[in-house]
């Protein structure tokens, strides 16, 4: 069914230790379920290390993004939680 609301764009990182598939996957099935979202996705695969876990977080607070994870490694698990909270993201 069509409406004439407005689309809302919705940006999003989504950040893994592996390809991030699953996570965009996940996001698409949402995306379908709230068609007044427009979700923008921007995929940073492959983080393995705390440094590029700290710079993904600082992007979305400077750009306002909600992070969305798959990250196996429990450390990185752990390091991306704190970073979130400490940037307020």
């Amino acid at each position: 069914m069509a409406t004439d609301r407005p689309v809302q764009q919705v940006p999003i990182i989504v950040m893994s230790d592996g390809t991030g598939t699953t996570a965009r996957e996940t996001l698409d099935a949402a995306g379908r379920q709230f068609q007044q979202f427009d979700i923008v996705v921007a995929r940073r695969p492959h983080v393995r290390d705390p440094s590029d876990v700290r710079m993904i977080i600082s992007e979305a607070k400077l750009n306002n993004w909600l992070v969305v994870y798959t990250i196996v490694s429990e450390e990185l698990r752990h390091i991306t939680e704190q970073e979130a909270r400490r940037q307020g993201v």
